[in-house]
């Protein structure tokens, strides 16, 4: 995993932890309303999450998109089994060469893990008897390191609901941050009776 993705997780961990942290501090409604600044913080730091999600998601559609560029070699399926941790995936194992180096590459094939058990197997065993040993397949490698290398180039489900949920995380997070501050500008503009 790149340096850059490990450190947007780790921010984008650290940000949801302290925002999780301060609604639980300030969580009594009577320290809010004298301390509006706590919600505001929250607000902040949920934003701030929204748009680390929404990066991480942008980043990783861009990613796969740029292995549509990367060049194609034929390559030859070794072993192909369905992996049956708490999900049904197929896990094909194949080889590939690359300027006359072997290269071996596994690839769970973009295979949901959601679903039913059963629909997860009949999809998994479906993938595995097409994939059998021997079966010849183009296989895509990054031409900067070539023991990187996929089968399918589709970019995972979860990540557009991540980017939906970054979304929502942000705009909803701004139109509460620009409420609090409406409302304490109100506040003090309101005539004392």
């Amino acid at each position: 995993m790149e340096t850059g993705v490990i450190t947007r997780i780790l921010t984008f961990a650290v940000v949801t932890v302290a925002a999780c942290l301060l609604a639980i501090l300030f969580r009594n409604r009577v320290v809010f309303h004298r301390w509006a600044g706590g919600w505001l913080i929250v607000f902040v730091l949920l934003a701030v999450s929204g748009i680390l999600l929404v990066d991480t998601s942008i980043q990783r559609i861009q990613d796969t998109a740029d292995m549509n560029e990367w060049p194609s070699v034929s390559g030859e399926v070794t072993k192909s089994e369905i992996t049956d941790g708490r999900n049904y995936r197929p896990e094909i194992t194949y080889v590939y060469y690359v300027d006359r180096v072997m290269y071996e590459g596994v690839s769970k094939m973009g295979a949901p893990g959601f679903g039913g058990k059963n629909k997860r197997f009949e999809v998994a065993e479906t993938i595995v008897e097409e994939y059998s040993p021997g079966h010849e397949l183009s296989v895509r490698y990054n031409p900067v390191d070539p023991s990187e290398s996929t089968l399918s180039i589709t970019t995972p489900w979860s990540v557009y609901t991540k980017l939906s949920l970054g979304l929502i995380l942000h705009i909803g997070s701004l139109i509460q941050i620009l409420n609090l501050l409406l409302n304490l500008r109100r506040r003090r503009t309101c005539p004392v009776v």
